[in-house]
């Protein structure tokens, strides 16, 4: 019977463990993907955090259409969707800002739209995707300090 017992046990903790591997982005800790755009009125568009990298990019497209139809705005540079760890701060992640060259508000949309299908092909045949969630499982087991936390599993680099 202590048997059946440990084992169920040991069962239900697994489970418990494997619920937080795939939980929900910690709030308050600034980890999501976030994008950008700039327009020619002095004016930004700021997206994030999303919890995938395509839920990001279709609200960023959506925020470059609402203010280039809308307001008239020229979109003059877009930075696409990327990932920002948690406790950025004090971690490294990357972030870059493309020109967008155009002749007016429509156009600038357009133009800023083939910038972010382009980094999405990009993502798909380099499979940044997979990347990124590697890197995520991997931060989540390193505290902000930059100190392993005792695992069973071995921590790969």
């Amino acid at each position: 019977m202590k048997k059946l017992h440990t084992a169920i046990a040991a069962a239900g903790l697994a489970i418990m463990g494997m619920g937080s591997a795939f939980a929900a982005l910690t709030p308050g800790s600034g980890a999501g993907y976030f994008g950008g755009a700039w327009y020619d009125s002095n004016q930004g568009s700021v997206v994030g955090p999303y919890p995938t990298y395509y839920a990001c990019n279709q609200a960023l497209q959506a925020a470059i259409n609402n203010a280039t139809n809308n307001f008239g705005w020229t979109v003059t540079s877009v930075s696409p969707c990327h990932y920002n760890p948690p406790f950025a701060p004090v971690q490294k992640h990357e972030y870059y800002e493309l020109a967008v060259v155009s002749d007016g508000p429509g156009d600038s949309g357009n133009v800023a739209g083939a910038l972010l299908d382009e980094a999405s092909k990009l993502r798909e045949t380099y499979r940044i995707d997979a990347y990124d969630k590697a890197l995520k499982a991997f931060i989540e087991i390193v505290d902000p300090n930059g100190e392993e936390e005792a695992s069973d599993k071995p921590v790969t680099r």
